[in-house]
């Protein structure tokens, strides 16, 4: 049987990941399937799993009392606070909880990858992870940063300098640009937006006006 195509989908935060994947379901709904890497984090900590012990056993005695609340699921907050600008402690969490999340995405990509010409992996941290490696190919959404920071804050309902202060700690748009195959610009209307798509579903092959020309600079 004939494998799908898995796209990975990244970028900053605000840059409009989740309109391109909005705007990608409504041309190819049949094609395409999607997976949400950030779903996926949150699936791996459920209660009894196997990740949600290590981080016990790697960062319980970092908090004051128990990493997890009175229901057995993880207190997001407190690891949050015994890792936040500390290098050593965030690179350990990833340590930890990447593998379980490659893992699983494994596990969905060959489900869904039989039923579907196209699987968009959507993931805001697709080459921390390693989860890179498990597309063929690689789309970047990027959009200025004065138009990110306003969206954060209206998504989020929080002011410009918590905004900012998340973005500081963000990668520059280089280090997705010189790592992905295309880029979406996220910056302007729904139907310019809708255009970039359309013809980066030509590149895929799921559109009628497909033509060679449009594969130009396009890696397999």
């Amino acid at each position: 049987m004939r494998q799908g195509i898995v796209l990975g989908l990244t970028g900053p935060s605000g840059a409009g990941k989740s309109t391109v994947c909005k705007l990608l379901s409504r041309r190819c709904p049949k094609a395409l399937t999607f997976i949400d890497a950030d779903q996926v984090a949150r699936q791996v900590v459920e209660p009894g799993t196997p990740c949600l012990e290590l981080l016990c056993q790697r960062f319980g005695k970092l908090v004051e009392g128990s990493l997890l609340l009175e229901d057995g699921h993880l207190n997001r907050r407190k690891l949050g606070s015994a890792v936040f600008g500390n290098p050593e402690r965030v690179a350990l969490l990833n340590e930890t909880i990447f593998p379980f999340i490659l893992k699983e995405l494994r596990e969905q990509i060959a489900l869904l990858s039989q039923s579907h010409r196209v699987v968009v992996l959507d993931a805001p941290t697709l080459f921390e992870s390693g989860a890179d490696k498990l597309c063929h190919r690689i789309v970047t959404v990027l959009a200025p940063k004065p138009l990110r920071i306003r969206r954060i804050c209206r998504r989020d309902n929080i002011d410009e300098a918590a905004a900012m202060q998340r973005l500081a700690s963000q990668h520059p748009d280089r280090y997705y640009t010189s790592r992905s195959d295309a880029v979406i610009r996220c910056d302007g209307s729904l139907r310019a937006v809708t255009q970039q798509l359309d013809l980066l579903l030509c590149r895929l092959g799921l559109c009628s006006r497909w033509r060679d020309g449009f594969q130009k600079g396009w890696r397999v």
